[in-house]
């Protein structure tokens, strides 16, 4: 009896610990909040527009399927500076697809435009759960500790 008393206890405490330790994982974040602290605290080198969902999907490669919902914000094709607040049904997926991005962009403005090609290098890309954040600023240190702050 005390045995089977133990192993309760034991599986009940198991139980709660990993209910706890998932819902430290699926933190929601305020998407609309995020981007807004995003583009008035990050450094753009151009006045940042709104980009629907689908452009900003597309624009970023990004197969819809693995997406709940998306804030982006992108420059003109003078420079790279943008971002996007991405809540995912598939992180990794997106997260590769923005990867790829980053590699395109560079390839392309390796020679369109050299001087925007640091930027890509040290672009921010952070998964955080379901959410997967993506800047890339004129100055992308500040814009990583920005994205950590409203990750934590």
């Amino acid at each position: 009896m005390v045995n089977m008393k133990k192993i309760l206890t034991g599986t009940a405490a198991f139980i709660l610990s990993a209910a706890l330790i998932a819902g430290c994982g699926s933190k929601e974040l305020d998407m609309t909040s995020a981007a807004n602290e995003i583009l008035s605290g990050a450094s753009f080198a151009e006045q940042l527009q709104p980009a629907s969902e689908n452009i900003a999907l597309k624009r970023l490669g990004i197969n819809a399927a693995d997406v709940e919902n998306c804030v982006a914000y992108a420059s003109t094709n003078a420079v790279v500076d943008e971002f996007a607040v991405v809540k995912a049904t598939n992180a990794a997926n997106v997260e590769s697809a923005i990867r790829s991005h980053i590699e395109q962009q560079s390839a392309t403005y390796s020679s369109y435009a050299p001087n925007e090609v640091p930027k890509l290098e040290s672009a921010v890309v952070k998964t955080v759960g379901d959410y997967v954040i993506y800047v890339v600023s004129s100055d992308n240190a500040s814009a990583q500790a920005l994205v950590d702050g409203l990750t934590k």
